[in-house]
């Protein structure tokens, strides 16, 4: 249990502290009346660097998060739905405790997945505005833009990007699946399975 929230705390961590560095470039853009293009560059370009790294290095676990997060709640909704069958009470309370851990874990590693890209997104947005409102554009803004143009997100796995419609639609499938596999695995299922065998 440990390892897994602490590497989801990291993984928050490092996602929060690149959205402030994105938020920071956006706020001195926007404040600054002639902003130095080539110096938001050179920051813009390392931090895309720097979370390029984090994808290649990190991505495979952030898939094995979510696989961990999905058992937390089938155990934690095993609980709930076959509460009969756990007798002891520190039983009950050592599986919620977990489930609730590593569900604030997780909701806190895909919150700050998705605002990285918000921030970006927004980033994004200020430039192509205030370079829209100048009469002429010169080669540096215009490679800017083009380099902030680009997506800037973290994925699961480099199979889905970390987005909010991500963290609703990953909720939803598994705690779908997670009532299906509770149906299968009842008493009343095994019995049945069971009966059928000796048949």
């Amino acid at each position: 249990m440990l390892p897994m929230n602490s590497f989801m705390a990291f993984y928050t961590i490092l996602c929060s502290q690149l959205r402030q560095c994105l938020r920071h470039i956006t706020k001195h853009m926007t404040v600054a009346p002639d902003p130095d293009y080539e110096k938001i560059i050179g920051e813009y370009v390392f931090i895309r660097t720097f979370a390029s790294e984090i994808e290649n290095e990190l991505s495979v676990f952030v898939f094995t998060a979510s696989l961990y997060n999905a058992c937390t709640m089938y155990f934690g909704m095993a609980v709930i739905t076959r509460s009969a069958e756990f007798i002891d009470t520190i039983h009950i309370f050592a599986v919620w405790c977990l489930f609730i851990a590593s569900s604030l874990a997780y909701m806190g590693l895909a919150l700050s997945g998705s605002l990285v890209h918000e921030a970006a997104t927004d980033l994004w947005l200020k430039a192509h505005e205030m370079l829209s409102r100048k009469q002429e554009v010169n080669r540096i803004q215009q490679r800017f833009l083009s380099i902030v143009e680009k997506n800037l997100h973290f994925t699961v796995w480099k199979i889905l990007p970390i987005t909010r419609s991500f963290i609703l639609g990953t909720i939803g499938t598994v705690f779908s699946y997670c009532l299906l596999l509770d149906n299968i695995a009842s008493p009343q299922g095994v019995t049945n399975l069971g009966n059928t065998s000796a048949m």
